[in-house]
Formats: structure tokens, C-alpha cells, sequence
């Protein structure tokens, strides 16, 4: 026969119980959200840079669906690659990364993979940025070489924004917008060469990129980013107050998704642009520790269940996608 006593002691037994239940979920929950949204991501790596391009470009051209044009830049510096996210995406293809002196065998690998016999390989950057070893090594390949380059990294913006106007009848309507960059850091160009070439627009550098633009597209409006231009004559300017949050501010529509890339270094962002782009998704560029401010505002901005991220742990780390998204 049980007893008051016994009652009580079943009772508290339950009720023990139930608290340690709740304890175990309060601290399991967060992890396997965590898992959860870290499945959902899309993250494109490689052990290293160059592979983390192989990987993007699988992406953007799966197997049998060959391309004639695919867009060769140098892995050791942004200028080049950035300027040609626009002819890439106008181009249906992607942007491979190798380093300046020689052609890596993933990328020689690749360039068999998507390319059709006889396409064309454009060499984004003069001899500085990619030796005369990887066009003759591009060229055994049997592939059609084609160097977009100028003296200095402004006239390669122009010659590979020039070549984007060439692929078929391009009039002033149809480049949507000519955005302007001082080329000095990369964070403000590879946002917004890739906004550019989401949005048809094209990407140069520099005053002489200005003349450029005003003189072969008048009726075209030109945007620059950054403050430290001057007598600009009443040419729209974006100031770079945050370049993670600059993307807000372009002209052109915003997306309601969203791809991230570090902030601390380049490469990865170099093909994730024309990832980005190509799959209508704002690129965000961030710290390894962001701020819970960024996270604030791009939980406010982004649907959160379909996010790309270019480059492994040591770029952009799970827990810095988890800060900003939980």
C-alpha cells in the first residue's frame, strides 16, 4: 500500500526528471540547430585557394554541360580577377584562379572538364599577373588563349570590361550601369563587381576608368565607390563607411539571399563573385569573429536557409556563419 511518503518521493523523482529533460534540451538545442543550419549551407572549399575555385567552378558548370569561354586569373592578387566577374557571368562561365607563374594541375584539369575543343581562355591580367609559361601551358591544351590586359591594372579593367561588351550586340541599354573602384583594396571591388555583373553592369577602375565610361556609354548612369574622389561632377557616389554592409547601398535591387566570404583575404571571393552573381546572391564579405551588430542587420535583410559560403574553416569558420545567423 503506497504511502503519503512513497507518493512523495515518486513525485519528486518525475519532477527531477523533467528538469533534467529540460536541462539536457537547453543544452543540446543550440547544437543541433547549429548542425542543422550548418547542412544547409552551401560551402565551397578546397585545401587551397586555387582548389576552392576548381570547386565554385563545378558548381556554376556541372559535368556534360560543356562551355566554349571560361576566364583564367592570377590566385596572387584581386585586381584582375575582380574586374572580370562581370565578363564571366555575361560569358555563362567562371572564373578560375592559378598561381601567376605556372598552371596548376586542378586547373588544367578543369579547363579539360568544362571546356569544349578549340574554346576560348581568357587571360585576365598581362604577363606580370600570369607568366607566358601558363598561356603556352593553356594553349597545349588546345584551347584558343586570349589575353584581356593593359600596362597597369585600370587599363586591364577597361580591355576585360571592353571584351564583356563584345559577347554579341551590347548597346547602351543593355549595360545597365558602370561602377568605378580606386583598385586599392579589394573589400569595396569584389562586392561590387559582383552586384555589377548580377545586374548586367560592368566594373572599372580609376579616373581613367571614369573617361572610359562617360565616353563609350554617355547615357549609361556610372556609379564610384569610395569617398576619396573629387570633381566628380555630379557622378552618384557610394561612400565605403562598411564594406560587409556596402552591398546595402549599391544601386540595383537587393537580393534576399545571401553568400559570405572573408574579409581578411581575397581569393576565395575572387570566383565566389561570379558564384554569387550567377545565383542572384549578395555578396557579404566578413571577420572570422563578426560582430552580433552584422548579424542583427543581415538577419533582418537575408532568408537565412540558403547561404553560400566560399572557402574552408580557416577563411570564414562555422562558428562565424553561427554567430551571425543563429
Amino acid at each position: 500500500m503506497a504511502t503519503p511518503y512513497s507518493h512523495t518521493r515518486r513525485l519528486n523523482a518525475v519532477k527531477a526528471l523533467a528538469a533534467l529533460a529540460i536541462i539536457i534540451t537547453l543544452i543540446l538545442m543550440p547544437q543541433v540547430l547549429k548542425a542543422e543550419l550548418m547542412q544547409q549551407l552551401q560551402r565551397f572549399e578546397g585545401d587551397s585557394r586555387v582548389e576552392t575555385s576548381v570547386a565554385i567552378s563545378r558548381s556554376l558548370i556541372p559535368y556534360a554541360q560543356l562551355r566554349d569561354r571560361i576566364v583564367v586569373a592570377t590566385a596572387d592578387d584581386f585586381a584582375d580577377a575582380q574586374a572580370a566577374t562581370p565578363l564571366a557571368v555575361r560569358a555563362g562561365t567562371a572564373i578560375l584562379i592559378t598561381p601567376g607563374d605556372f598552371l596548376h594541375h586542378m586547373v588544367k584539369h578543369e579547363l579539360q572538364r568544362v571546356l569544349r575543343p578549340g574554346s576560348t581562355v581568357y587571360l585576365a591580367g598581362g604577363q606580370r599577373a600570369l607568366s607566358e609559361r601558363v598561356q603556352e601551358s593553356i594553349s597545349e591544351l588546345g584551347f584558343n588563349v586570349v589575353r584581356l590586359a593593359g600596362e597597369t591594372r585600370v587599363e586591364t579593367a577597361i580591355a576585360l570590361a571592353e571584351q564583356a561588351t563584345h559577347l554579341g550586340t551590347v548597346t547602351d541599354e543593355q549595360v545597365s550601369r558602370v561602377f568605378v573602384v580606386s583598385g586599392h583594396t579589394f573589400a569595396p571591388g569584389l562586392i561590387t563587381s559582383s552586384r555589377a555583373a548580377r545586374d548586367g553592369g560592368l566594373m572599372v577602375i580609376g579616373d581613367a576608368g571614369i573617361a572610359w565610361a562617360k565616353t563609350n556609354y554617355p547615357s549609361t548612369p556610372i556609379t564610384v565607390v569610395g569617398d576619396e574622389w573629387t570633381h566628380l561632377n555630379g557622378i552618384k557616389t557610394v561612400p565605403v563607411e562598411d564594406v560587409r554592409t556596402l552591398v546595402d547601398r549599391l544601386p540595383g535591387e537587393r537580393s534576399q539571399t545571401m553568400a559570405l566570404a572573408s574579409l581578411n583575404n581575397f581569393p576565395d571571393a575572387l570566383s565566389g563573385g561570379v558564384h554569387a552573381a550567377t545565383t542572384n546572391r549578395d555578396l557579404i564579405l566578413v571577420e572570422e569573429t563578426p560582430t552580433a551588430e552584422l548579424g542583427t542587420w543581415l538577419r533582418s535583410h537575408y532568408i537565412l536557409d540558403c547561404i553560400a559560403v566560399y572557402g574552408g574553416q580557416a577563411a570564414l569558420p562555422d562558428s562565424a556563419v553561427w554567430t551571425l545567423t543563429q
